[in-house]
C-alpha cells in the first residue's frame, strides 16, 4: 500500500485505480490488493505529493470516469481502497476538506453508497496534498490530520509527518470521545479479517524464503501478461504522413533520435536493440540536456540524408518532482535544447518523422505540427518492444486514449491498424 506511484498529471481517471486485483479468495503466497487513489487521481494538473490538487469534474463525470473501475475492482473483492489527497467539490464542497479528510468521501461515497467493507488506508500523510492543509504553529498539525483522517472512516493512515504527534493526537481523540472506541474496534476487526485471508498468524510469523522468490515470480505467464498489456496500450493518434507501418525491407534509412534524461541509462536501449533487429542499418543518436547544445547542428544537418526518422521522446512523471524526468521544452542550458532540436526534425522532416511517446502522452500538446503520433504510456522494456513491433507492422494497433490532449484527440480517440495494411 505504497504511495510511490508517480500521480500522474491531468491523466483522465479510468484513473489511477487498479493494483492488479485478483480474484475474492485467491490470496496465494499471502498477496492483498490495494485500489488506489480513491476516488480518482488522473485528472489533476498538479501532483499532491507537492501541492493542493483538486479534480473538478461534476458528479455525473466521475460516476462516469472516476468511479468505474474502483467499483469494479470492490465487486471482484479487492481487499484494501487507498484515498486520495486530492479535493472533490462536486463530493466535498468544505475547501478545507480533500478526499482523505471528508466523511462524505470516505464514509458517504466508499463505505455507504458503493459497499466497500474492506480496509481504508491513506495515502501518504507525510504528502504536501494533505500537510499544507495543517501548517506548523497550529498546535499538533500531524495529530490534528490523523484524527481528521480516521473520523472521516479510514482504518490506518501510514507515513506520518510526526509520528509522535499522530499517536498522542489519535489517543487523545479516543480518550475524549472526539473518535468513537467502537470506531477503533471496527478498523482492528477489518484489519484483522485481511490478516487471516492472507494467511498472516501473529503466532506464526511469516518469513520469505529469498531461495524460493523465484519460484513465484519472474514466470514467463507473467512476462506474457506483461506483453500482451504492452501490446494492448499502443495508440496511433496520428498518421497523417502515412509512415506507419514501416517495412523491414523498404530500401529506407533510418535515423533514430532517442530524447532521454540520461544517455547511460536504460531508457531507448531496447528500443535502439529492437529497430536495429529491423533495420540494421540506422543510424541512433541520444539526446540529454547536456548533450543537446552540442548534437543540434550534427542533426539538423543529418536530416536530408534520411528517409524516415524516429523521434522517441522519454518522458515519465516521478512522485514529488516538478516536471518529468525528460522535459523538452526546458533542456539545455544554451540556445539549443532537447526541444529545439525536436522542432528542427519536425520542421525539416516532418513529413518523413514519427514521434513516440515513451511515457506521458501530452508531448504533442507542445508540438502541433507533428504529423505521425504514436503513445505507449510506458518506457519499460515490453513498452519499448510492443512500440517497434506496431511501428513495423508486426502487432494491429488498436489503442484507444485515456485521455484528452486539447486541440489533438479526444479520450477514447484512436486510430485502427490492422496486420493487412502493413502488407
Amino acid at each position: 500500500m505504497s504511495s510511490s506511484w508517480p500521480h500522474r498529471p491531468a491523466a483522465s481517471a479510468t484513473s489511477d485505480a487498479v493494483g492488479a486485483v485478483r480474484s475474492k479468495g485467491s490470496h496465494a503466497g499471502g498477496m492483498l490488493t490495494t485500489l488506489k487513489h480513491f476516488p480518482g487521481h488522473g485528472d489533476t494538473d498538479t501532483d499532491s505529493h507537492l501541492q493542493l490538487s483538486r479534480v473538478n469534474g461534476s458528479m455525473e463525470r466521475l460516476n462516469e470516469v472516476e468511479l468505474p473501475p474502483f467499483r469494479k475492482g470492490i465487486a471482484v473483492g479487492t481487499d484494501a481502497v487507498m484515498i486520495a489527497h486530492v479535493a472533490f467539490p462536486a463530493i466535498e464542497p468544505d475547501p478545507g476538506k480533500i478526499a482523505t479528510t471528508s466523511r462524505k468521501v470516505v464514509t458517504g461515497l466508499l463505505r455507504e453508497q458503493m459497499g466497500f467493507q474492506g480496509v481504508i488506508v491513506s495515502d501518504a500523510m507525510e504528502m504536501q496534498g494533505l500537510t499544507k492543509l495543517y501548517p506548523p504553529g497550529s498546535g499538533n498539525p500531524a495529530g490534528r490530520a490523523a484524527v481528521d483522517a480516521i473520523k472521516a472512516g479510514q482504518d490506518f493512515i501510514e507515513l506520518p509527518s510526526d509520528l509522535d504527534g499522530t499517536y498522542n493526537g489519535l489517543l487523545q481523540a479516543v480518550k475524549s470521545g472526539e473518535i468513537s472506541q467502537s470506531q477503533i474496534d471496527a478498523s482492528v476487526r477489518r484489519l484483522l479479517l485481511v490478516k487471516a485471508k492472507a494467511g498472516l498468524d501473529a503466532h506464526k510469523p511469516q518469513v520469505v524464503d529469498l531461495d524460493r522468490v523465484q519460484q513465484h515470480f519472474g514466470k514467463s505467464s507473467s512476462y506474457a501478461l506483461a506483453r500482451e498489456v504492452a501490446e494492448h496500450a499502443i495508440t496511433l493518434v496520428r498518421n497523417d504522413n502515412h509512415l506507419l507501418p514501416m517495412k523491414r525491407d523498404d530500401g529506407k534509412s533510418t535515423l533514430v533520435i532517442l530524447f532521454v534524461s540520461d544517455p547511460h541509462g536504460d531508457d531507448g536501449r531496447m528500443l535502439e536493440q529492437q529497430i536495429r533487429a529491423r533495420s540494421p542499418a540506422a543510424t541512433v543518436v541520444y539526446v540529454d540536456r547536456r548533450s543537446a547544445p552540442f548534437e543540434a547542428d550534427r542533426i539538423a544537418a543529418m536530416l536530408p540524408k534520411f528517409g524516415r526518422v524516429i523521434a522517441a521522446v522519454y518522458s515519465v512523471p516521478q512522485p514529488g518532482q516538478v516536471g518529468t524526468q525528460t522535459s523538452l521544452d526546458t533542456m539545455g542550458s544554451g540556445k539549443e535544447t532537447a526541444g529545439t532540436i525536436l522542432q528542427t526534425v519536425l520542421d525539416r522532416a516532418g513529413d518523413r518523422s514519427v514521434v513516440l511517446a515513451m511515457g506521458s502522452p501530452y508531448v504533442i500538446l507542445n508540438y502541433p505540427n507533428i504529423k505521425s503520433y504514436a503513445c505507449a504510456f510506458s518506457s519499460v522494456y515490453t513498452s519499448e518492444t510492443a512500440m517497434v513491433r506496431a511501428l513495423f507492422g508486426e502487432i494491429p494497433i488498436h489503442g484507444k486514449l485515456p485521455v484528452t490532449l486539447p486541440n489533438v484527440a479526444k479520450r477514447g480517440d484512436g486510430m485502427d491498424l490492422n496486420l493487412s495494411a502493413a502488407k
